[in-house]
């Protein structure tokens, strides 16, 4: 029932990559050190498998802490490609990415285990920049719908000497969504996005969570979630979670299913 109601074609293929990166290279970065960004990942993978197959075969991937470098990153997004290369369209690529980012002279990166946070050119060396992910976000959607899950604007941000890393959320989910390819961020502009202890998460991957078996995420009433719905549904949580300190935000590029909802 939930297949013909969703529009998802039978045999259809979710591919997950959830990236979450806690302690960063003891060298250049262990500054940057935090507490919940790998159980996001894992948990978030946890949850999809638990919940999807009514509607696709999950194939998932987690990269947790050194697993979670630029390399491994990009060897992960080519199998996908590889996987999703001759499809008909019916699959959904998932990336969910919990770890820090910055925006060094005019451009946005997100922050591999590897990276060497000592100065701004380190940054630019290491550092995974919105162009060259955009890239591999284009090419996967030439093919299947993408939804990419960012959490890139954790407090602590800074170089070792201090200076502090700025982040723009909106410009990161401004720039990386295209054709196929719709992108949710965990807050908007230059606000910090929290985890807790109380939350044992990111409040992000917490509401994403939370949305899988909450009837609030089901705007249509019929057992699936839409990017618009889940988009409204993490735009009243998190603010709930976090004291209306954080504000996701979402550039929609298609509104089929994305997910069945747990219950």
């Amino acid at each position: 029932m939930l297949r013909t109601q969703s529009n998802v074609s039978p045999g259809a293929q979710l591919h997950l990559l959830a990236i979450g990166i806690d302690r960063y290279n003891e060298e250049y970065a262990k500054h940057l050190r935090l507490e919940f960004a790998g159980r996001d990942a894992r948990d978030l993978a946890s949850a999809i498998l638990n919940t999807q197959d009514a509607l696709y075969r999950v194939k998932p991937t987690v990269l947790t802490d050194n697993d979670a470098n630029k390399k491994g990153i990009f060897r992960a997004l080519d199998q996908i490609a590889a996987d999703t290369a001759s499809g008909t369209g019916a699959n959904l690529v998932v990336i969910h990415f919990s770890g820090h980012g910055a925006l060094v002279g005019g451009k946005l990166y997100l922050l591999p285990y590897e990276v060497d946070s000592r100065d701004n050119a380190g940054i630019q060396s290491d550092g995974l920049s919105v162009e060259e992910l955009k890239t591999k976000l284009a090419e996967l959607g030439q093919h299947d719908r993408v939804l990419v899950l960012l959490d890139a604007c954790h407090s602590g941000a800074t170089t070792t000497n201090g200076s502090p890393l700025s982040m723009d959320s909106t410009a990161l989910r401004t720039a990386l969504a295209v054709a196929n390819v719709s992108v949710l961020t965990s807050s908007t502009g230059p606000e910090v996005s929290y985890e807790t202890p109380e939350l044992q998460h990111g409040a992000f991957t917490r509401a994403l969570l939370d949305a899988f078996d909450d009837p609030a995420a089901d705007v249509n009433r019929n057992g699936l979630i839409t990017p618009t719905g889940l988009a409204a549904y993490i735009g009243n949580r998190v603010p709930m979670l976090t004291g209306d300190k954080q504000h996701p935000g979402m550039e929609v590029r298609y509104d089929t299913t994305l997910f069945a909802r747990s219950r």
